[in-house]
């Protein structure tokens, strides 16, 4: 099964500064907030649906800040 990932990425229109939560490889936003701690709370939220999930929460000029992993990763065995 593999990881479901979302981004928390910045947007900046002419209102000021928004958090885009999109899943990975989807056209759309799941949803676009004004404050970065109420798009990180709805992320945790959808990803609760998933067995394997990741988040990865970007900076204000994009770059990776930090990333959360959920769900059991499966064993490794040596090959």
């Amino acid at each position: 099964m593999n990881r479901i990932k979302y981004h928390i990425t910045p947007r900046h229109t002419e209102e000021g500064l928004e958090w885009a939560v999109k899943r990975q490889g989807a056209e759309r936003a799941a949803v676009v907030l004004p404050n970065k701690a109420d798009a990180i709370e709805a992320a945790k939220d959808i990803l609760e649906n998933y067995e394997l999930s990741q988040l990865i929460i970007h900076d204000k000029s994009n770059v990776i800040q930090t990333e959360y992993t959920y769900g059991k990763d499966p064993e490794k065995y040596k090959g």
